[in-house]
């Protein structure tokens, strides 16, 4: 199912004309500063996160395991976004422990109900789980005209049943995206596309108003044209993307994505 859905997006993709994300195999700092940061470049990341226990260097903490998030985080109390995404007409953010969330909408079933732990500093609340991933060195690189400071760098999760979307947006730092449980479609678009975003009023200035999946060609015909790029994200692989950038994210699995 996976691989269908995976085959689907790109087809998906293609038809639209964009073009796939250069991956990059555990590139220097220099070589990422220069092709990601200076040239304002995103890229996929592998080859650099296997270390981390996480994803099964050691099976013990490895996240893939539902019984694991549990043991260590069950009783923590976290905020879900319930609803397909942010900007749906019914979306609620509701406080449930870890376990209620895991079968409520993780391990159960739903009635078709989504919930999205979604920007979350979990790690602050369990740190026994940031134990369990390391930052890569490439989160130090920033331009000498940019506000952000490498030592508050923030670390946040997403965890979300298969089927979970994050709306087209942009977010005002950059990011270095990683992927641990799971598979997940991303699409990127420049800056220079914004206007064919079609970004919606304060304060939702951030977010497209065009449904990603379903386009309105007619009321948003900007978009037909944008320059997107894609890729499929799987476990162990990261993105690098650029703030202010557009970017769109869908699971391309049925397993929980992380």
């Amino acid at each position: 199912a996976a691989a269908a859905a995976a085959a689907a997006a790109a087809a998906d993709s293609r038809g639209r004309g964009y073009s796939n994300l250069p991956r990059r195999h555990c590139p220097s700092l220099d070589a990422f500063f220069t092709e990601a940061m200076e040239a304002s470049r995103p890229m996929v990341l592998t080859g650099c996160l296997g270390h981390w226990p996480a994803l099964g260097a050691d099976p013990k903490r490895a996240w893939a395991d539902l019984d694991n998030l549990r043991r260590r985080a069950g009783r923590r109390t976290v905020p879900v976004e319930v609803g397909r995404s942010y900007t749906a007409e019914h979306f609620a953010q509701k406080l449930m422990t870890i376990d209620d969330f895991v079968d409520r909408f993780v391990a159960g079933a739903s009635g078709g109900e989504m919930g999205y732990l979604a920007q979350h500093s979990l790690f602050d609340q369990v740190p026994s789980l940031r134990a369990d991933i390391s930052l890569p060195d490439y989160v130090t690189c920033t331009l000498d005209d940019e506000e952000d400071d490498p030592a508050e760098t923030t670390v946040n999760a997403w965890i979300g049943p298969g089927g979970t979307i994050s709306s087209t947006h942009t977010d005002p730092r950059h990011n270095l995206f990683c992927q641990v449980v799971g598979t997940k479609y991303v699409c990127l678009f420049p800056r220079e596309e914004t206007a064919a975003m079609y970004p919606g009023e304060p304060p939702l200035d951030n977010t497209s108003t065009v449904d990603f999946d379903a386009p309105d060609l007619g009321k948003f015909p900007e978009f037909a044209t944008a320059r997107g790029q894609w890729t499929v994200l799987g476990p162990g692989e990261g993105k690098c993307e650029r703030r202010n950038e557009f970017r769109g994210h869908r699971p391309t699995t049925t397993t929980p994505p992380v």
